[in-house]
């Protein structure tokens, strides 16, 4: 680039132009230069107005998304690798093994303590068979001891309830037309009473319910009408700053570019009577609610109300129902009540006390029987049990040395070959889905912050740069997103974009380019980035007025490859000379 003229250069070199000498003035005219280079004529922009948005562009590589890293857990020489790229797997698939003839000798010697432990088990089942019979034979004299004793018993009890029933008898005529009447109306009293406190403390608490239920009502209409409230004040308070719609767009025809539609008067006023309404709505709501939660108070003191006076019937009741119960006045009856208890005791003693003996006889069989099933094959099932877990640590020690699949999937890459040396958890072979695809990209931390998951971004293949295909960040590593709670460093701290349907077709590993529009003006003043210039710290620009250049100082905004949106310094429609 040639340096530009100082200003005061310029008016000088035009005054000794215009002192030649006379001899020079009375020459013959000389014939018109031609015209400079075209390559010498500095290049011109108009400033204009339109759109300028500021993106974030990465590089990113198609990959699966349920991309799994397979590897050995431990070191050693690869023996066999079973797989090649493209291969379909199925879980517990071996992919790959290492030389582990060691283990796989522990392996069978395990298998073969196992199998003699089986043997050994059988053998101890035959023996406690055999004393299981002994002890089933004990158990069965027992029980017919028992039975003996229980015959005995059935005569003991027959005199018992002979007795009780006489005593009941007795008691029965002395209270036929006595003080028992009196009982059993004060017992109907008293079932009447709780029946009644029932019924008192259902309604309480029904109502209690009621209130509850209309409490929770008008909260929820509080939250719903709070949500109206907010969608209707943000969209108001979209269209009072901007005069536009806040969520329908339009597509500008001179540039392409999408923007928010204008609304007529007519429309802002349908705004603003929706916000107006939505406050109502709210306010209304808002007054709804202590009158609810009034009424639950109430509710409650009427239910502790109900509950104290049902208490205190039926307590009343209970204390006559005592009294009567308790014969006072009437030896007669007490006598006969007493008679009555001394004969349900005997009763009982004698459904206990004759067959208490036999019961533990048989009860003893009965342990004696269990000691048989079990005791003699705790030994055998130790061993065997002891067994089966070095059998376990074995197939472990085995399972080391190889790659298994852990679910159905396909292969999308092998990283080692037979003879190769492994070290444990390196990743050796790749396993995914290559029907589900999307878009991974390193991101510094900066630029993660000025992300959020659920935002559209748009990709292209660098094979492919004409094609446009929709994306949005589907995941942010931890703080940024929810790719974790942020307490486990991961090692996985790509930002994940998912495709969609547009993923279909495409190759996995192949190269992106991705665009996320971070910030977007509308209809705003803009000039390309070339037109600019710095100069200790400041940015200016040169404007031409017919055949005067004069040099403004311009205040930036938001930047683009192709724009720069000029707050401060030009008018639209301004000329500005390049460099």
């Amino acid at each position: 680039m040639k340096p530009l003229l100082p200003s005061t250069l310029l008016p000088l070199l035009l005054l000794l132009a215009a002192c030649g000498t006379p001899a020079a003035a009375q020459q013959a005219p000389t014939p018109t230069p031609m015209p400079p280079a075209p390559a010498l004529e500095r290049p011109t922009y108009t400033v204009q107005r339109g759109s300028v948005e500021r993106l974030l562009e990465v590089t990113g590589r198609v990959i699966p998304v349920d991309l799994e890293r397979l590897s050995f857990r431990a070191a050693g020489r690869v023996a066999a690798v079973n797989v090649r790229r493209g291969d379909t797997v199925q879980a517990g698939d071996i992919l790959a093994e290492i030389v582990h003839d060691e283990a796989l000798e522990e392996l069978a010697q395990a298998e073969v303590r196992v199998a003699q432990a089986e043997r050994d088990l059988e053998l101890a089942r035959q023996r406690r068979e055999r004393a299981v019979a002994q002890a089933r034979l004990d158990l069965s004299e027992a029980g017919r001891n028992l039975e003996n004793g229980r015959a005995e018993r059935a005569a003991r009890i027959a005199e018992a309830e002979l007795a009780l029933r006489r005593a009941e008898e007795d008691l029965a005529r002395l209270t036929a037309d006595g003080p028992e009447s009196l009982i059993a109306q004060a017992e109907r009293d008293l079932q009447e009473a709780r029946d009644a406190a029932k019924i008192a403390t259902d309604e309480a608490s029904e109502a209690k319910t009621r209130a509850q239920n209309e409490l929770i009502a008008a909260s929820e209409a509080v939250a719903a009408a709070q949500q109206v409230y907010s969608d209707a004040f943000w969209d108001y308070d979209w269209v009072q700053k901007y005069g536009t719609h806040p969520r329908e767009k339009v597509t500008d025809p001179a540039t392409g570019a999408e923007r928010h539609r204008r609304l007529d008067d007519q429309e802002r006023v349908a705004f603003q009577r929706t916000f107006e309404e939505a406050e109502r709505k709210l306010r209304a709501a808002e007054r709804e609610l202590p009158l609810a939660e009034r009424a639950v108070i109430l509710a409650n003191e009427a239910e502790a109300r109900a509950q104290d006076e049902a208490a205190r019937s039926v307590a009343e009741a209970e204390r006559a129902l005592e009294l009567l119960r308790t014969g006072q006045g009437s030896e007669a009856l007490t006598q006969a009540r007493r008679r009555v208890e001394d004969a349900r005791l005997e009763l009982e003693q004698a459904r206990r006390a004759s067959v208490a003996d036999a019961e533990t006889a048989l009860a003893r069989a009965r342990l004696g029987l269990e000691a048989a099933e079990q005791d003699a094959l705790d030994t055998e099932l130790r061993a065997l049990e002891e067994a089966q877990l070095d059998l376990e640590r074995a197939r472990r020690s085995v399972d080391e040395g190889r790659v298994i699949a852990p679910r159905d999937g396909t292969i999308v890459a092998v990283g080692v070959g037979v003879g190769d040396s492994v070290e444990p958890y390196e990743p050796v072979v790749e396993l995914a889905d290559p029907s589900r695809l999307e878009l991974a990209a390193e991101l510094t931390a900066e630029q993660m912050r000025e992300l959020a998951e659920g935002q559209p971004a748009e990709a292209r293949l660098v094979a492919r740069p004409d094609l446009a295909l929709p994306a949005n960040v589907r995941r942010l590593p931890a703080p940024y997103g929810s790719g974790g709670s942020g307490a486990v460093a991961e090692q996985d701290r790509t930002t994940r974009f998912d495709l969609g349907d547009a993923a279909r077709g495409l190759e996995s590993g192949a190269l992106v380019r991705i665009s996320v529009v971070l910030e977007r003006r509308e209809d705003v003043l803009w000039l390309p980035p070339e037109a600019i210039r710095s100069f200790e710290g400041r940015r200016f620009i040169v404007v031409r007025e017919g055949d005067r250049e004069r040099r403004v100082v311009v205040r930036t905004g938001i930047e683009s490859v192709e724009r720069v949106e000029i707050l401060e310094g030009v008018d639209e429609g301004d000329v500005v000379v390049g460099p």
